[in-house]
């Protein structure tokens, strides 16, 4: 059977970073910045591709449950599993809810671990990477990929 990642979407966040667009009830994954499409929309199409991914765990808070289901609506994709954040605690509490839980029913897993916030412009390129680099890393993994930052930034978490 092939690999195929499992994606973890991350789907929390405060509101702050597109502010006053971007607001608590609303961050900025869940504006409509793209005509009638959310940075969570084009997140949920992006991973909407079955010869690379699985179905998706989504990360959230009950507040932003409502939006999640509008976009899975709107986007038709299907999702294994939404789990809510009873508070947020951060990235890593957000991965180690749905990676914990789900390794007790899926011992074999490739999880990609994906914000729902970032825009990626050429889905071909994104596409390419996942395929070539799915073959590198061993079934339990947590695989994070993003870009290689030039300068130090508090925008970015570091893997050392």
């Amino acid at each position: 059977m092939e690999k195929k990642f499992r994606p973890i979407l991350l789907a929390g966040g405060s509101g702050k970073r597109l502010w006053p667009l971007s607001t608590k009830e609303k961050p900025k994954q869940f504006i409509e910045l793209f005509g009638d499409l959310s940075l969570f929309d084009l997140t949920l199409q992006r991973i909407n591709n079955k010869k690379l991914f699985l179905e998706p765990l989504i990360v959230t808070s009950k507040d932003y449950l409502p939006l999640v289901e509008d976009s899975l609506a709107k986007t038709g994709v299907e999702v294994e599993k939404i789990y809510l954040e009873p508070e947020s605690k951060n990235t890593f509490a957000a991965l180690a809810l749905p990676v914990l839980s789900d390794l007790e029913r899926n011992k074999k897993e490739l999880y990609m671990a994906m914000p729902s916030d970032h825009y990626i412009p050429f889905n071909k390129s994104f596409y390419e990477t996942c395929a070539v680099i799915k073959d590198y890393f061993p079934k339990n993994a947590l695989t994070l990929m993003g870009v290689k930052p030039d300068k130090a930034s508090t925008e970015y978490g570091y893997i050392s």
